[in-house]
C-alpha cells in the first residue's frame, strides 16, 4: 500500500503549522483506506482480469462498498481539526517531503 500519510508525516505538519491535534482511529482508519483504495483503482487499471480471465465482480462490488464506508466516515470526521490536517498533509505532504534544490 502507498502510504500517503504517516502518523510522522501528520505530526511533522502539525509541528510546522502549529495545528496541534489528537488524530482520531476514524481518521487513521480513513487514511489507510485511502490508500488501500488507491491500489485497488491501480490493480483494476492493470489487472483487470483473474487467471481465468473473468473480471470478479464480488471483488469490485467489495471496493465500490469500501469507498462508500470512507465517504461516511469522512462525513462524520470532516469539520474536526485533525480532518483539516489530514486533508493538508495529503496535498502537501509529498511536496514538503521532497528536498528543494
Amino acid at each position: 500500500m502507498q502510504a500517503f500519510v504517516t502518523q510522522d508525516s501528520l505530526r511533522k505538519l502539525s509541528t510546522d503549522t502549529g495545528i496541534t491535534c489528537v488524530y482520531n482511529r476514524e481518521i487513521a482508519s480513513l487514511a489507510r483506506a485511502f490508500g488501500q483504495l488507491y491500489d485497488a483503482r491501480e490493480f483494476a487499471d492493470y489487472d483487470v482480469v483473474d487467471s481465468a480471465g473473468a473480471v470478479d465482480f464480488s471483488w469490485a462490488s467489495d471496493w465500490v462498498d469500501k469507498a462508500k464506508r470512507a465517504f461516511d466516515a469522512w462525513h462524520r470526521v470532516k469539520s474536526a481539526d485533525e480532518a483539516k490536517v489530514f486533508l493538508a498533509s495529503l496535498i502537501f505532504g509529498n511536496k514538503r517531503a521532497r528536498p528543494s534544490n
